[in-house]
């Protein structure tokens, strides 16, 4: 059973999904139990856009093991992909308790929370992140677009500089120097 994981782990890295799926199918034959075969499986079928099946594959593997930050993270995505957002911050929380200070944990909760309209729930993820990693110019980004949303204009701008002085060749969502004082 380990050969097919180590087998399907290279496959799914190397980005040959079908083959890789083929060898997670062939562990989840060999063990129902085994919750990174089903947590790899899932994150097969998100990727080939199949976000329903996959949050069958993650919830399979958070009943075998409900201890990993990383399912828990990738069932908020694949809610967060369904538009699923209520679902997807439950998911969130789920894993910031196991690991409180993930950076891509609170930056994909508060995404989330921003999509919902709990701006001030997502600048508080944003500014956790921002306290461990000053420089993330797409957290600066997305905490202006969070302040933008809630009327504080004047912090919004300063923060889009920000995230342009961190960043200036990232691709930001529209051409962020367009709109900005």
């Amino acid at each position: 059973m380990k050969a097919w994981f180590n087998k399907g782990y290279v496959l799914y890295r190397g980005g040959k999904l079908k083959e890789a799926l083929i060898c997670y199918n062939k562990v989840i034959e060999l063990d129902p139990n085994d919750s990174d075969g089903w947590y790899y499986k899932g994150n097969i079928l998100r990727k080939e856009g199949k976000s329903k099946e996959a949050l069958k594959c993650y919830n399979k593997a958070i009943d075998l093991n409900e201890t990993i930050t990383a399912y828990w993270n990738n069932l908020g995505n694949a809610f967060y992909t369904q538009g699923r957002y209520e679902e997807a911050i439950m998911s969130y929380d789920n894993a910031v308790k196991l690991d409180p200070h993930n950076s891509l944990i609170l930056f994909n909760r508060g995404n989330a929370l921003f999509k919902k309209g709990y701006f001030k729930e997502a600048l508080q993820d944003y500014d956790k992140i921002l306290k461990a990693k000053p420089s993330d110019s797409y957290v600066w980004f997305s905490k202006a677009m969070a302040l933008d949303k809630s009327g504080n204009t004047v912090k919004a701008n300063k923060c889009y500089h920000k995230a342009l002085e961190l960043g200036p060749d990232k691709a930001y969502p529209g051409d962020v120097r367009d709109w900005i004082d």
